[in-house]
């Protein structure tokens, strides 16, 4: 493990540790395009198509709870969810980093997945999800490459003050270890596992990546 992975002591009733917010989330997040992706900030009007998947146990079985949603409303509240509650390094609330995955080429511009930044607080962190016929594809690593990429060139508030043994601004995910997929994600876009604990009877794999 390097040093960069280190004395992660997670936060209380956290997976990750604590944090200084130094990214600044503008008020209006742009589309990118990938070379197969369009992803652009997701909508309230995306939920029937991320529902597609959400309802399905073969999706939820890697989820905490590992119960599929019931109703399109679950999915609007998951997607509501998103917005940040706590402030960004400009003081601003209620922004967000989430965006639709839609394959470029598809006229009707479907929803199949979804990639995000989770939360700012106590530290950030990547999710994503994709519909299963989707899958295998190469599509989710595409996407999370480009939203990390988005992600890191975001402006930043430096710290006032400078400390030498001051960490390395970082962003942290988590990953059921039985999703063999995704853990491929995350190993492929520079992530590094730091630990593995339990949750629910599972292995959850968290992994760690310091900004370039």
């Amino acid at each position: 493990m390097s040093s960069a992975a280190m004395n992660l002591t997670p936060a209380p009733g956290s997976l990750y540790p604590e944090q200084t917010t130094r990214v600044i989330i503008p008020a209006t997040v742009s589309a990118m395009y990938t070379k197969r992706l369009y992803l652009r900030p997701v909508q309230l009007s995306d939920a029937s198509d991320i529902f597609e998947y959400r309802s399905r146990q073969d999706v939820a079985n890697y989820l905490w709870p590992k119960v599929p949603h019931k109703e399109v409303k679950e999915t609007e509240n998951s997607i509501t969810k998103m917005i940040f509650r706590t402030p960004d390094a400009s003081g601003a609330v209620g922004r967000q980093f989430a965006f639709a995955i839609i394959q470029r080429d598809d006229p009707s511009q479907k929803v199949i997945g979804m990639a995000s930044v989770n939360a700012l607080v106590p530290a950030p962190s990547i999710g994503f999800g994709m519909h299963p016929n989707y899958w295998n594809k190469g599509y989710v690593s595409e996407a999370v490459a480009g939203v990390i990429d988005a992600w890191w060139r975001l402006d930043r508030k430096e710290l006032e003050s400078i400390v030498l043994a001051t960490p390395p601004e970082r962003l942290f995910a988590a990953c059921n270890k039985a999703n063999v997929g995704s853990m491929k994600v995350l190993l492929k876009n520079r992530f590094e596992l730091y630990q593995e604990v339990q949750l629910e009877g599972d292995t959850v794999a968290l992994f760690v990546q310091d900004k370039p």
